[in-house]
């Protein structure tokens, strides 16, 4: 997975990383593959940014993304609207 490099270079020099592949592609998991849905890699990225978000060293106005291929295209929204980024606190 070309993302690990990325997150590995990434993590050296500081920064808190997360590499996955989208639904249906690379290293995922199921059955299901080679199938383009640009719905759920949008949720796959809400559901990274939430998951991030949870993780108390984050800070949940510094999370953003790199993109690596044309998959990651969702990945371009400057600011994901999910469960973490609206949280006024974490629990």
């Amino acid at each position: 997975m070309v993302q690990r490099l990325y997150a590995n270079e990434l993590a050296r020099r500081g920064y808190v990383t997360l590499a996955f592949d989208p639904s249906f592609t690379g290293e995922s998991g199921g059955s299901v593959r080679d199938v383009a849905s640009p719905d759920i890699y949008t949720e796959d990225y809400s559901a990274a940014v939430d998951f991030l978000g949870l993780q108390k060293i984050i800070d949940l106005e510094r999370i953003g993304a790199m993109a690596v291929c044309g998959l990651s295209g969702m990945a371009l929204r400057p600011r994901p609207r999910t469960a973490a980024s609206r949280r006024s606190s974490r629990p």
